[in-house]
């Protein structure tokens, strides 16, 4: 079960397929693509650098690996995950947990040297020597042009389930 890649109920799938258009999936973007997009091995092994635990730092140090490249995932947090950890806590939001386990699991059965708690320095790059580096270093929360946001009393969601933000 862990192997399967989970749906998040994002319903773009629906959404695109009541537009007319075709499939697609934000967390499986092969869907109706398989072959298409299909992994090869890499015809030069790297050594890759994945500066990121996020979806995104996850997701490209899994399918380096799955590639043949070596890989090192570094997170500056204890936790992989990234804004997942945060999307998650909500209610009705508990799905979004499960593609964090999804990855997290992919990850633990690959080759990749997973660095948490570890920020990237240019020491570690150095020592490291990669071939290629990947920046997956997170994104910021989007806040509307609301009058009145900057209030004390205004709390953001991620400030509310994690108050302390090294998780």
């Amino acid at each position: 079960e862990e192997d399967i890649c989970p749906c998040i109920n994002c319903l773009k799938c629906r959404d695109g397929l009541l537009m007319g258009n075709p499939v697609t999936c934000p967390v499986n973007p092969a869907l109706g693509r398989e072959r298409e997009l299909s992994l090869s091995s890499a015809r030069q092994r790297k050594k890759v650098l994945v500066v990121g635990g996020g979806v995104a730092g996850m997701e490209a140090a899994r399918v380096a690996a799955l590639r043949g490249h070596q890989v090192w995932l570094y997170e500056k947090a204890r936790s992989l995950g990234g804004q997942l950890r945060v999307a998650s806590k909500p209610p009705e939001k508990q799905d979004l947990d499960q593609l964090n386990a999804y990855l997290q699991a992919q990850i633990g059965k690959l080759p990749v040297r997973v660095k948490r708690g570890k920020a990237v320095t240019p020491e570690v790059v150095e020592a490291l020597g990669p071939q290629a580096v990947v920046l997956a270093m997170g994104s910021a929360p989007f806040l509307p042009a609301i009058p009145g946001i900057d209030r004390d009393r205004v709390v953001l969601v991620a400030d509310h389930f994690t108050p302390n933000k090294d998780i």
